[in-house]
């Protein structure tokens, strides 16, 4: 395995953990009932393109109320209850080298999982709230769109927050990809887009979300590319 996929495995691993949901080599197994997404194990043969060609699709039908973001709640907060911010939470656990004044990350440095360059944050940069932002793997209208119209409130609002679904990346780069399924966006580098196809198919099947045809046809093609 790819250095990158290894890490992008562990990674995995500890989001799981955080949501209630743990990935292991063979089968799934919950510590404790997790409400929000269902225990998804990695396929025992490593098979990420058959776990994406199984991906339920999205129809024509219509989809009513139509789409507002407000639908899902506030997004940052203290989704874990750790009394820490969620941008920090996800920023301490993303980058490297971190340096933390109580729960606020102060420096660190990203290697950007989208495009790959290295970021080094420092509150002293002007940019620092932009050179790197927070972004939804897969976007809440994507979620929307594919089951989470039909969702309560409160299970809408725990997707927004999801830490498994939230990544630290590029800010241009989050910019660019704004919300796109992987038909209209993923990474250019062949690793990265390996580890963001297999992140995007386990989140969709964690929350038993639908994706249109073409999204889902991309991320077959890319998986069986990869190997996985």
């Amino acid at each position: 395995m790819p250095a990158r996929l290894a890490t992008f495995a562990a990674a995995v691993a500890t989001a799981a953990v955080i949501v209630g949901v743990a990935l292991v080599w063979g089968q799934p197994r919950a510590p404790g009932p997790a409400p929000e997404a269902k225990p998804v194990a990695t396929p025992d043969d490593g098979s990420w393109s058959a776990a994406a060609a199984a991906l339920p699709l999205t129809t024509d039908a219509a989809i009513e109320p139509p789409y507002e973001r407000d639908s899902f709640g506030e997004t940052g907060g203290d989704p874990d209850g750790n009394g820490c911010s969620q941008r920090d939470d996800v920023l301490a656990r993303d980058l490297v080298d971190v340096v933390r004044e109580g729960c606020t990350v102060t420096s660190g440095t990203l290697e950007d999982p989208y495009g790959g360059r290295t970021i080094v944050l420092s509150l002293d940069r002007v940019d620092a709230g932009d050179a790197i932002r927070l972004d939804h793997v897969v976007g809440l209208r994507a979620a929307y769109d594919g089951g989470a119209w039909q969702w309560t409130p409160e299970r809408r609002a725990a997707f927004a927050v999801s830490l498994e679904n939230v990544v630290a990346v590029d800010g241009d780069m989050a910019l660019e990809k704004r919300g796109r399924g992987p038909s209209r966006w993923m990474p250019d580098d062949d690793d990265l887009r390996c580890e963001y196809a297999i992140r995007y198919t386990w989140i969709v099947t964690a929350w038993e979300l639908a994706v249109p045809r073409v999204d889902r046809d991309i991320l077959v093609t890319t998986l069986t590319g990869c190997g996985r």
